[in-house]
């Protein structure tokens, strides 16, 4: 059953917010959503009655006028750098993180949110330990600050302040450490290396790889995401840090060849594979256990990645 709510939404017009806005169309979910947008992103706006669009750019802190009069059962923080973050330079998007991070805060305050839903990433961890999924109660640690990219420690920084502002002020808090995801709003023209493998093929090209293709990566279909998100709303609860993806495991190259013979079964043409690099010194492993989320949430049943990317190349 779902309870009639007042959501704030960031990033709402990126992959993973638009996804969520279209779940909750789709189901007629009871929920009026103001969406905080900077029309940076590539999804057009959506036409419903309970879906209101204010044009804000988070870097800049003139928002209060707009909002002072929604009074926000929950807000969902989605906005992120990870799409056009390769555009920018390390300290824009370390500087970056934090000023967005403390714009929503302030919009905590000013509405009078009790519930808190912060996106966080995976990247948290670092690199993965003999090669075995990453757990929430992993130890977090900088071992060479030098060498850290801004994107990690923004992260981990945005995942220290939330935590102490919901402390402070006695707010329900969730932070989501999103892994790797698929699904038709995916970018194709982005650093993502599935969007840019459809993209090859629906130009009629050789995919290529540029490591060796050992990469292991898992991908959660952004319909999935969007129920995961939709129960979270309605628990209402302090779940505090919870890995949110799939935790199947697939390296680049098998998942170039899922998309090539996806493709092969919906046109007829083949695809051939190419690798840059024959050699990498480590094989770069981002999988999470998902157990705390299927024993929090109850999500039993996920889209297969060779459906979800079926659906992304039709």
């Amino acid at each position: 059953m779902t309870t009639p709510k007042n959501i704030i939404l960031t990033g709402g017009t990126g992959f993973l917010g638009s996804a969520f806005l279209q779940h909750i169309i789709k189901h007629r979910i009871d929920y009026k959503i103001f969406v905080i947008s900077s029309g940076r992103t590539q999804f057009q706006q959506m036409k419903n009655a309970n879906i209101t669009y204010i044009k804000q750019d988070l870097l800049n802190n003139d928002y209060h006028d707009e909002l002072k009069s929604v009074t926000a059962d929950a807000i969902i923080h989605l906005a992120t750098s990870s799409t056009l973050g390769p555009n920018f330079d390390e300290y824009t998007k370390f500087n970056n993180i934090r000023k967005i991070d403390a714009a929503i805060l302030d919009i905590a305050q000013v509405t009078g949110c009790k519930n808190i839903i912060w996106a966080s990433s995976g990247a948290v961890y670092g690199e993965a330990r003999n090669e075995t999924p990453f757990r929430e109660i992993d130890v977090i640690s900088l071992s060479n600050i030098a060498q850290e990219s801004a994107y990690r420690v923004g992260k981990i920084q945005s995942e220290f302040l939330v935590t102490k502002f919901c402390e402070q002020n006695n707010l329900n808090l969730t932070i989501l450490r999103l892994f790797t995801f698929s699904g038709t709003n995916l970018p194709l023209n982005a650093h993502f290396a599935l969007g840019n493998f459809i993209l090859d093929c629906l130009h009629m090209r050789n995919i290529t790889i540029s490591g060796n293709g050992e990469a292991v990566r898992s991908y959660l279909d952004q319909r999935d995401f969007a129920t995961i998100l939709h129960k979270i709303v309605e628990l209402e609860k302090n779940l505090g840090a919870i890995n949110v993806g799939s935790s199947t495991p697939t390296n680049i190259y098998d998942l170039a060849n899922i998309v090539a013979k996806q493709y092969f079964k919906m046109s007829g043409n083949e695809i051939t594979i190419h690798k840059m690099h024959k050699f990498d010194k480590k094989v770069s492993f981002y999988v999470p256990s998902i157990d705390k989320l299927l024993k929090t949430i109850g999500v039993k049943s996920l889209i297969q990645v060779e459906d979800s990317i079926a659906d992304m190349l039709q």
